[in-house]
């Protein structure tokens, strides 16, 4: 075992055109006895800064791998793991209004709401509501800020820092089954 190299290492480097060597990324990992007691694993990682150790048998041979989630997740029971996150969604409300996160994806965001006009997928240079708002206006919006987006008024209710949280839509125009119900 030479070490760890971490994909997030590599993305950055590669991001602002470092040339790329691999030897110089690899982290030395902690090597930890399969007897270690859990507290004792906890100083080891919070001394050390790393979040993982290879566990020793008693003839030091690599037993498995331990991470600092493991250990918290052993205290304090199952900790949601980064993929398991609230998912981006958009809420109909009763009165025709949806609250809509603004890191929904934009295809999903199409399927939920079909009738807000959004330019075909092969011209679409973003991949999120937060994306083809910023595109459509040409620049980043302001909190509390609203314009008029095909049948509906984009109000943006919620930035976080620099990006666009939450939006609420307002449907400007009846819905065909409303026109059809008026005398």
């Amino acid at each position: 075992m030479l070490g760890v190299l971490s994909l997030k290492a590599v993305y950055a480097n590669t991001a602002i055109g470092v040339p790329l060597h691999i030897a110089s990324l690899v982290e030395k990992p902690e090597f930890v006895p399969a007897t270690l007691p859990a507290s004792s694993l906890l100083e080891t990682f919070q001394k050390s800064g790393k979040q993982f150790a290879l566990v020793l048998d008693e003839f030091g041979g690599i037993t498995g791998l331990v991470t600092l989630h493991d250990i918290m997740e052993a205290i304090v029971g199952e900790l949601p793991s980064p993929g398991d996150r609230t998912k981006p969604t958009a809420l109909r409300h009763d009165d025709g209004t949806w609250l809509v996160d603004g890191m929904l994806d934009i295809d999903g965001f199409s399927e939920l709401i079909p009738d807000f006009e959004l330019p075909p997928s092969r011209e679409r240079e973003y991949q999120t509501v937060a994306g083809f708002i910023m595109k459509h206006l040409g620049r980043m919006p302001a909190e509390g800020e609203s314009f008029t987006c095909g049948d509906y008024l984009v109000r943006v209710l919620d930035l976080d820092g620099f990006r666009i949280d939450r939006l609420l839509l307002l449907p400007i125009r009846p819905s065909a089954g409303a026109e059809a119900e008026s005398p």
